[in-house]
């Protein structure tokens, strides 16, 4: 019994879950339980390459039903982690059939929001919907468990935001600040104030935007993910830039910068050498932004980081633009959309056609502004595009196509 609660406590279950109906279980089961156990506190330590390795050996003897449906959950969640999705998915439905014979609808809420992970992963459309289910069943049990729930609405409003729902975004992310400020989860509050900062940008309600990244940056620095707090530091950094508070944003990308090379986080590193020449666009100092754009642009395509790449000639065909060179802005233009379309990126593509209309617009090229404009209503909604054929503005002389 000192054993089973021990086991009980640090799974989080009665002590009654752990017994079998005719009396307490046996010294094997309980081993097992140990085992499960520790698959637990693996998952909960983001080691999911030992989590992979237990849990495979875990199934290489003949166990119950009950225990490969947990041993299969953890090792399809591990895997998800691992970006392993297409792995992963035999042993998420594997272990959902079973919780589901079993009438464990606890586990199965948890099997399905991992599936629903790995659907995603796949570009599955039907994630969304089992995404939504999940939450439902959550919702339904006896008592909820709040800390899953607050998850699923979480993972929720993130394809929400994928989607472009930012409405809906905004109003799944509120609810879990309401729902979550009593827990006192910082990492999810850091990922939540994030969201809802990225949502209100693309509703163009900038005071906001700006208000609840800097919530997520303090939140975030209280964490040990040195990666995702570079994130919140850059995007803060480019909101205060079009808000037009330089000085500040240059605070936080210094900050983003120093982390990032005593971190050795190289990606990200990138990104905040866009995020300067961004700034120095913003100030003048053209010869700086080229400089740090080129640097970015040429480690991104080293690391064979194709899409920050492409952000990086999208960047140096901006300053290109404003130091006069339309030529040279032209060809980085056409090398950006080319990357793009080969990663099948459409939302960088609109922000790399929105970027160039602009920058054709200043131009005095209002032809090729408009071509552009119109490659981007393709991209985000189709049915709004011109029908073929449609009469347009004539095309100014020395325009450079996409």
């Amino acid at each position: 019994m000192p054993v089973l609660e021990m086991i009980a406590e640090r799974t989080g279950r009665p002590v009654s879950w752990f017994l079998a109906p005719g009396g307490r279980k046996t010294a094997a089961d309980l081993e097992l339980e140990a085992r499960l156990s520790e698959l637990e506190q693996l998952a909960a330590a983001q080691e999911y390459e030992l989590v992979k390795e237990r849990a495979e050996q875990f199934l290489s003897q003949p166990v119950g039903e009950s225990f490969e449906a947990r041993a299969r959950y953890f090792l399809g969640r591990a895997l998800v982690r691992l970006h392993a999705s297409e792995e992963a998915m035999p042993h998420l439905l594997r272990a959902r059939a079973i919780f589901e014979a079993l009438d464990d609808n606890w586990m199965l809420v948890e099997c399905m929001d991992w599936t629903a992970g790995a659907m995603y992963a796949r570009g599955d459309p039907a994630a969304f919907a089992m995404q939504e289910d999940a939450l439902r069943l959550c919702r339904s049990l006896n008592p909820v468990p709040v800390h899953t729930e607050l998850r699923l609405m979480t993972n929720l409003a993130s394809v929400y935001t994928a989607r472009h729902e930012w409405p809906k975004a905004v109003k799944m992310y509120e609810q879990v600040v309401a729902r979550g400020q009593e827990l006192q989860d910082m990492g999810r509050l850091a990922r939540v104030y994030a969201g809802l900062g990225y949502a209100y940008r693309n509703l163009g309600d900038m005071a906001r935007a700006v208000s609840y990244t800097q919530k997520a940056a303090a939140f975030q620095s209280l964490q040990h993910d040195k990666a995702a707090l570079v994130s919140v530091e850059l995007e803060l950094a480019l909101l205060l830039i079009r808000h037009g508070d330089l000085s500040t944003a240059e605070a936080h990308l210094n900050n983003a910068l120093e982390s990032c090379l005593i971190n050795n986080l190289e990606d990200e590193r990138s990104r905040v050498l866009l995020g300067m020449a961004e700034l120095h666009l913003h100030r003048g100092d053209l010869e700086r932004a080229g400089r740090e754009a080129h640097d970015a642009t040429r480690a991104a395509e080293a690391a064979d980081r194709a899409a920050i790449a492409g952000d990086g000639h999208v960047a140096l065909a901006r300053i290109r633009a404003a130091s006069g060179d339309e030529r040279g802005s032209d060809r980085e233009f056409a090398q950006a959309i080319r990357i793009f379309t080969r990663l099948n990126e459409p939302e960088k593509l609109v922000e790399a056609h929105h970027a160039y209309a602009q920058v054709l617009k200043e131009r005095g090229d209002a032809a090729g502004a408009f071509e552009q404009l119109e490659l981007a209503i393709t991209l985000t909604r189709p049915g709004l595009a011109p029908a073929a054929g449609t009469t347009r503005p004539a095309a100014r002389s020395g325009t450079h196509p996409a």
